[in-house]
């Protein structure tokens, strides 16, 4: 992996691609056990996950099918701001609700790879919205299987400055919104008392928008209190997308964002 200071120093516009991808990050599930009151169940988890990023980005005439290559300490280096948070709601016929909501706001700045005297600005914003509706079938009084469906939205923005160089000053701001169905499925299996393993996938795209994007996520969750439980584990995100613009307007983006994640469940 190339990190984010080498690749501004080689490549501005690439780095920030990279690094919008890492938002995506985006991207994982937390699995929350749920405390039952009446008929509902809900849980909220904020969440970490320390993403790299791999694979290519295109955009405009700048750069087409350019290696992304970030870990997470380059992201970590260059974040200005990020949030992470997953929550569900359950209904004792086993119908439910997931969403789950990630973004990364990224900068970093480094001298022009072209002009001399140039310093090259880049700001990158990636989000990432899940929302899914979801039915549970209790397989037994230890495993449970939980089928869900819905959509996955990606939001990247990528804003590129350079400044002090001979002539004025240039600004380019590319980037795209696009919505994938998405379909899926969770297994969680309780292996003693207070501890649960949770394993998840799904798939998606189908050429709607992106034509390929896809998840999966497992997860190791004890019960640390009564309504509180910690859970930690691995989550990888695929998306393979581009907009069909053979102009300036291009942006491609093909890239899978995976790394550890660790969170807190609360249940209510």
């Amino acid at each position: 992996m190339l990190i984010l200071s080498r690749l501004f120093a080689r490549h501005p516009y690439l780095r920030q691609r990279r690094t919008a991808a890492v938002i995506a990050a985006s991207l994982m599930t937390a699995t929350p056990a749920f405390a039952q009151d009446d008929d509902w169940v809900f849980a909220v988890a904020p969440y970490l996950l320390a993403p790299s990023i791999n694979g290519e980005a295109g955009m405009g005439r700048f750069i087409d099918g350019a290696d992304v290559d970030v870990d997470s300490r380059d992201i970590f280096e260059h974040l200005d701001l990020g949030a992470m948070i997953h929550g569900e709601a359950r209904h004792r016929s086993g119908f439910g609700v997931i969403v789950d909501y990630s973004f990364m706001d990224l900068s970093a700045e480094a001298d022009g790879p072209v002009v001399p005297g140039a310093r090259i600005k880049a700001e990158v914003f990636q989000g990432v919205l899940e929302a899914f509706a979801s039915y549970r079938f209790d397989l037994s009084t230890a495993h449970t299987l939980d089928a869900y469906a819905g959509l996955r939205w990606w939001h990247l923005d990528v804003e590129l400055k350079r400044r002090d160089a001979p002539g004025p000053n240039v600004t380019e701001d590319k980037g795209d919104d696009w919505v994938d169905p998405v379909f899926g499925a969770r297994w969680v299996a309780e292996w003693r008392p207070g501890w649960r393993t949770s394993l998840a996938g799904d798939i998606g795209g189908f050429g709607v928008a992106s034509d390929f994007t896809a998840s999966v996520q497992g997860l190791v969750i004890y019960d640390a209190w009564d309504s509180v439980s910690l859970a930690a584990g691995y989550r990888a995100l695929w998306v393979d997308y581009d907009n069909d613009d053979e102009g300036p307007d291009f942006f491609a983006y093909d890239t899978v964002t995976h790394g550890p994640q660790i969170g807190v469940i609360f249940r209510f």
